[in-house]
């Protein structure tokens, strides 16, 4: 046991000291009683002696001042608790062989499905990383308990040229062991591949990547995905198309059961046998309507709801803003909305910077302004997207011609964002600036969660107004019976001035 503040038990000096006195104080009171008493006559006059009881209060009172010094003193022990930890790391092959459609829709949308069913299964307490590889390896997802980002990762999975599975694996292998528990030691871990046949490019070999699991104590499950009949439309030029089959066969090269080593099995990760088939079933995935993601090998999408935008006809017309932000540890690296009417005037705004990229011109928060263009009148929204990436760009390089008076662009306003979810009834929602700053402007923002832009009933039924006061900004709206059914949102913002 240990204690935060060692120097409060100096308190505990004053224990002896009071009992000291209390022992001096009763014999004195003894010896001034022996001067005015004949020590004969005190039976006959008191019935009984209360002996040990007269000196419980004191006893009480020193146990209380101990435990009070004791307490200040804020006494703290370590306790190493046993918690059961572990690592599964999906490696999931990307290569152009997977767009193959002899497994329904594609192999690549079978081992989508299945992973996710596996993902469903999986104690929430274990850790997730997914790792994806065509010509290359990369990692698709870091280990994380968030379900959600694991989800979003397979969705992102896209096809591309070669199949390096060999250096999968082995990176696979390094990310498992850079692993800690709670007490600093490796937590089980598992690697479960997921592929249709051998490797063509990659500098590890599948047998050697199948070692140095092995030498770790990783167990590598395989999964065989597709069948001998597989094949997939390679373009070619002059604008032709070519057919080519693309058998799954463990005859095609190094098979990725050469994976999977000796020895037991952990009974920790014993559910990747969910993912045992060698063909994957038939299932269907949605189509991707939004590029957010597009040439970003990580990404996580992130969607807004349907964000309404005022539909006056007078000049100037009238804007929404509504601010969509990525997972911490993400910035923004794309862009993309849905409308529902082609009249949507749809822009954000970025940062000035060199180069212009994820992490420079934009952070984790990206603020979209809509403005109706058209004429009749509608009930326009926009549904925002993010792709966001887990690293941050931008570079530095001299300015020649920079003067010594002159200061490059900071940040001088800041928002701050408030968000509040719509009931039937009335609602109220505030955005302020905090202490040092300034309001400058104020904005609101109407948000329906819906799979398809609302209807004009939905929209017409919330009537919202604005108002500022001081460094602060209120919403009121009033919504209809009409919301219940739905997941409505109103967005205030505050822009405030004292950035830097």
């Amino acid at each position: 046991m240990t204690f935060e503040w060692p120097l409060a038990l100096v308190g505990l000096i004053v224990l002896p000291v009071l009992i000291a006195l209390y022992v001096w104080r009763e014999r004195r009171r003894t010896d001034y009683a022996a001067r005015f008493t004949t020590p004969g006559l005190l039976p006959n006059i008191v019935d009984a002696s209360p002996h040990w009881r007269r000196h419980l209060p004191l006893a009480v009172l020193l146990i209380a001042l101990a435990a009070m010094v004791v307490g200040v003193a804020r006494p703290h022990a370590m306790m190493s608790v046993k918690r059961e930890e572990a690592t599964a790391i999906l490696v999931i092959d990307t290569s152009l062989s997977m767009s193959a459609d002899d497994v329904k829709p594609t192999r690549l949308e079978a081992a989508r499905r299945e992973a996710r069913a596996f993902l469903d299964q999986l104690p929430s307490k274990y850790r997730l990383a997914i790792v994806g590889f065509a010509g290359r390896a990369y990692v698709a997802l870091p280990p994380t308990d968030d379900r959600d980002l694991a989800v979003s990762a397979l969705r992102n999975l896209h096809t591309a040229e070669g199949t390096s599975l060999g250096d999968a694996v082995a990176l696979a292998t390094r990310i498992a062991g850079r692993q800690r528990a709670s007490d600093g030691t490796n937590p089980p871990a598992a690697i479960i591949v997921i592929s249709d046949g051998a490797q063509f490019t990659g500098r590890t070999s599948p047998a050697a990547a199948a070692l140095r699991a092995r030498q770790a104590h990783i167990p590598v499950y395989s999964v065989l995905v597709g069948t001998p009949n597989g094949v997939i439309t390679v373009p070619l030029s002059g604008g032709l198309k070519a057919a080519m089959r693309v058998p799954t066969s463990p005859d095609r090269g190094c098979p990725v059961g050469a994976l999977v080593p000796e020895g037991a099995v952990k009974g920790t990760l014993a559910l990747a046998v969910l993912l045992g088939a060698v063909a994957l079933g038939p299932g269907t995935s949605p189509a991707l309507a939004t590029n957010e993601c597009r040439g970003l090998q990580i990404c996580v999408k992130v969607a807004g709801p349907w964000v309404v935008v005022p539909a006056r006809l007078s000049a100037p017309r009238s804007q929404v803003d509504y601010q969509l932000s990525c997972p911490r540890g993400f910035v923004a690296g794309g862009l993309d909305a849905e409308l529902s009417d082609r009249a949507i005037d749809l822009a954000f705004f970025g940062l000035l910077g060199s180069p212009v990229g994820p992490g420079t011109t934009t952070t984790r928060s990206v603020v979209f302004r809509g403005v109706y263009t058209g004429s009749p009148p509608r009930t326009p929204t926009f549904r925002p997207h993010l792709g966001c990436i887990p690293v941050a760009g931008g570079g530095t390089g001299p300015v020649p011609y920079r003067k010594l008076q002159a200061l490059p662009p900071g940040q001088p306003t800041i928002r701050r964002v408030r968000t509040v979810r719509l009931h039937a009834g009335s609602t109220r929602a505030t955005a302020a600036c905090a202490a040092g700053e300034r309001l400058l402007s104020g904005w609101h923002a109407i948000g329906f969660y819906t799979a398809a832009p609302p209807s004009a009933a939905v929209v017409q039924s919330v009537r919202a107004t604005r108002s500022s006061s001081g460094n602060r900004v209120e919403v009121r709206v009033n919504a209809g019976a009409a919301v219940n059914g739905v997941r409505a949102i109103v967005q205030v913002g505050a822009v405030c001035g004292g950035g830097s």
